[in-house]
């Protein structure tokens, strides 16, 4: 080999040297890295050889051996842990590295002295032939959520008979949102077993659409904020279904340590409703076409209405009107009444309060409806209206004012003539030779004209709205109460009665009543009734009947009913002494027809005579009464 080849050879060996020492380097790096990965990491990490020897292990688990990583090497289980643990730790190790396959698995673990649990991972280690060298194993404590899982299992034995009942959906969830139970409602729904969620994630369920939205729920709910949503969910055939979610958090010792959801098959009500949406489409587009069809009619509706009917401005001009308007109006034409000012039709007085009104109107407040109006027609004749209005808007902008105007001035007319009659009928009643009174069913007095309330003694502001029974005897008070029985019962009730009346004063007077029902439908409402004092003729039936022939004389006396007093004092007055018809007219203030009428009667009755011509037309009372009136205290 010559200086050339061997120099080119010493290059070679040089470049080898350089890539190789190059590549060391490259994995000192790597190694590094990873190894700085493996000591911050939160897990605890060791690997053993094939016969559970620790080779190594990362700073976290040398921490809970309160031993350094590199006192570890050589160590075994049983160099940490008790008996009993370190035999278990060896089983799964040698099973594992036997089958070859990666297993999780859930144990009791010693950490600074406590027990714990911890979720481990455990793999075994193969060099490039395949052959098994070792384990690694990797473990983080899951204390807290053994005992979260605990909490919620508790819970759900209290509940679970409620909940597997339960027409609803219902599902409970950890705080990393991985199912811990469902029912058997969301079996049948879904179609899914609980075995095989069982801690596994929801998201896969979830409409990757609508996925971030029920995520952020989800947050929502683990800050104790209780959430109601909709969501799609899949079936375990491939097709969805929707659902009405309300989500609460679940809380140990004050804690949220996961979430309770209660779910509702609403599938069948959203397609039905966007049935009942493309419906209402279908039913709005043939509303568009029935209302371009009917505006025809409903236009003619409004030009053949009874009512006047227009729109006005704000600024009190009449923008449209109808035909009812325009004849109301005494105009011929539209034209003739579009356009006007509120005050070409009406009186100063009705203009001020339809000005003020409309103002009101415009401006949202409140308006007194129904306001009669005073207008004048185009031919200068007075009518009254009465006026309905409302706003009309397009959006939120007011458009004009709508008003219905009706003619009332007939009616007008008749209250008018109504109140004059009512004053006439007044004026009748107040002055009444009797007593006239309205009761109500109950027998409180409404209404006693003058002759009543003097006969009585009382004013009418202590009079009316008094009952009846303070100014009766029990004797009569017991015959109010039987005539208001047989009115309740619907019973016929006789017109006329006979009442002792007591006065203010306390004196007693009998007056005969007649009465008339007033009512409403079926019912009683009021009691119209008269009253004539027939106190004389009651104190003289009581004196008349001292003696048989008293009675007679009584009965004779009071044969004809509004004659008996009259014809008592007559024959009062001739028992003292005879006089002429002129004279007793003016003894007892009294028309001198009426005395010649009742003279008349008791003469044909033979209760008395008149005298010859020599008497000068002078009564007596008549020789067979004569010892019988003596007999009378009259």
């Amino acid at each position: 080999m010559n200086s050339l080849e061997i120099n080119q050879k010493i290059a070679e060996l040089e470049k080898l040297a350089t890539e190789h020492k190059l590549t060391i380097e490259i994995l000192q790096a790597s190694e590094n890295k990873y190894g700085q990965l493996l000591e911050n990491l939160p897990q605890k990490i060791f690997h053993k050889d094939k016969n559970s020897v620790y080779v190594s292990c990362n700073n976290n688990y040398a921490r809970d051996l309160k031993i350094q990583p590199d006192e570890i090497i050589g160590k075994t289980d049983y160099d940490f842990y008790s008996r009993e643990l370190a035999e278990k730790y060896r089983a799964d190790d040698i099973r594992i590295m036997e089958s070859g396959k990666t297993e999780y698995i859930e144990e009791k673990y010693i950490q600074n002295g406590q027990e714990v649990f911890v979720q481990t991972v455990k793999t075994p280690l193969k060099d490039e032939k395949g052959n098994t060298i070792g384990i690694l194993g990797i473990f983080w404590d899951i204390t807290e959520r053994k005992q979260t899982e605990e909490t919620l299992k508790e819970s759900e034995e209290r509940y679970r008979t409620i909940i597997e009942y339960s027409n609803d959906m219902i599902w409970t969830l950890d705080t990393e949102g991985r199912f811990l139970f469902f029912n058997n409602r969301s079996e049948e729904i879904t179609g899914f077993k609980l075995k095989d969620w069982r801690g596994k994630s929801f998201a896969p369920l979830i409409k990757k659409e609508e996925l971030p939205k029920i995520i952020e729920v989800f947050h929502k709910t683990l800050n104790g904020k209780p959430q109601q949503y909709e969501v799609t969910v899949k079936k375990a055939d491939g097709s969805s279904l929707i659902l009405l979610v309300n989500t609460a958090p679940i809380y140990s010792k004050g804690k949220v340590v996961g979430t309770v959801s209660f779910g509702r098959d609403i599938t069948e009500r959203r397609e039905t409703e966007e049935q009942i949406k493309e419906s209402l489409r279908q039913e709005l587009e043939k509303s568009y076409e029935n209302l371009r069809d009917s505006e025809a009619r409903y236009r003619d509706l409004f030009e053949n209405a009874n009512d006047a009917i227009l729109t006005c401005d704000a600024e009190f001009h009449i923008t449209t009107a109808n035909n009812a308007a325009v004849r109301l109006s005494g105009s011929n034409t539209k034209d003739e009444l579009i356009s006007t000012h509120y005050s070409d039709w009406l009186t100063p007085e009705s203009l001020r309060e339809a000005m003020n009104n409309t103002r009101k109107y415009f401006s949202g407040e409140d308006v007194k409806q129904l306001v009669v109006h005073e207008f004048i027609r185009k031919n200068g004749e007075h009518r009254w209206v009465e006026v309905k209005g409302r706003i009309l808007k397009e959006g939120d902008k007011t458009k004009a004012l709508h008003v219905i105007a009706r003619d009332i001035t007939e009616r007008i007319k008749l209250e008018k003539e109504l109140k004059e009659s009512e004053a006439k009928y007044r004026d009748l009643f107040e002055n009444a030779k009797d007593a006239m009174y309205v009761v109500d069913a109950e027998g409180n007095f409404l209404k006693m004209n003058q002759v009543g309330l003097q006969a009585l003694g009382y004013t009418k502001e202590e009079f009316i709205g008094s009952n009846i029974s303070k100014f009766v005897t029990q004797e009569s008070l017991k015959i109010v109460k039987e005539r208001q029985k047989k009115r309740l019962l619907g019973e016929l009730v006789k017109q006329t009665d006979v009442m002792e009346m007591v006065c203010k004063n306390g004196e007693h007077r009998w007056v005969e009543i007649k009465t008339r029902d007033i009512k409403d439908g079926d019912k009683i409402i009021e009691i119209h009734g008269i009253a004539r004092d027939i106190t004389e003729n009651i104190i003289l039936k009581q004196k008349l009947k001292k003696s048989n022939k008293q009675k007679k004389l009584l009965c004779h006396l009071i044969e004809e009913t509004r004659g008996g007093k009259t014809r008592a004092l007559i024959l009062k007055h001739l028992s003292e002494k005879s006089i002429n018809a002129h004279q007793l007219a003016k003894a007892l203030n009294m028309d001198y027809k009426t005395i010649r009428h009742h003279l008349k009667v008791l003469e044909e009755k033979g209760m008395i005579t008149k005298g010859q011509a020599e008497y000068s037309g002078l009564y007596f009372i008549s020789k067979n009464i004569e010892s019988d009136l003596n007999e009378m205290d009259i």
